[in-house]
């Protein structure tokens, strides 16, 4: 499947020497042959099936990754574009860390009434493998294990593009706890606690 002429343009217009996007041009339309700007890194699929790092780094690293999420999605709002299939595969991490968008061809304008309800996936997938990885670390002091669930939290928003600043801030101000507080992070934890994190939340232990 590609873009309609239409939906090529629209993209080129508005996001075309955007350094965050990579923009699709089709040397033969007709056969579907596709070009795009080489963005050298893993998908962020890849990315976190390889990850490896204690609670402290994984904290930041997503917060981090969340963070150029919601600052990606914002630039796509603010210039009118849906993605349209934004998934951990569509999402390439840089060298650098930075994030790159690919896979454009069901992008379209987005409208004022339309959710971006592509991002949910992208979120959805970043916040299961979150949780799923941080709970089996047996480190973590009582509040830092709070901010953890409040992170997994945030990560489940199903909102719309006004809502990106607020998630934005909220980001911002974990990132600069998670910074500050690695050695909390990275204490033992109380023994009981591997068996009272689980994924629907905190339980009373017993």
């Amino acid at each position: 499947i590609r873009p309609s002429p239409r939906q090529l343009q629209f993209i080129t217009d508005r996001v075309g020497g955007a350094p965050w996007a990579v923009v699709p041009t089709y040397l033969n339309p007709s056969e579907g042959i596709s070009i795009a700007p080489w963005a050298p890194g893993v998908s962020l699929y890849d990315w976190l099936a390889a990850y490896h790092g204690d609670l402290a780094t994984l904290a930041q690293d997503v917060t981090r990754v969340a963070q150029d999420l919601v600052g990606l999605l914002r630039q796509l709002a603010d210039a009118g574009i849906e993605h349209g299939d934004l998934k951990t595969p569509s999402v390439i991490r840089a060298t650098d860390g930075s994030l790159r968008l690919i896979d454009w061809e069901h992008a379209d304008a987005l409208t004022p009434i339309r959710r971006l309800e592509d991002t949910e996936d992208v979120f959805e997938s970043l916040a299961g493998w979150f949780w799923e990885t941080a709970r089996h670390m047996a480190s973590g002091t009582e509040e830092a294990r709070k901010k953890i669930r409040e992170l997994h939290t945030l990560l489940q928003i199903e909102g719309t593009h006004e809502d990106w600043p607020v998630l934005q801030r909220h980001l911002d101000a974990l990132a600069g706890w998670f910074s500050q507080h690695r050695d909390a992070l990275n204490a033992p934890a109380a023994r009981h606690q591997d068996a009272v994190y689980v994924h629907v939340g905190p339980v009373a232990h017993p």
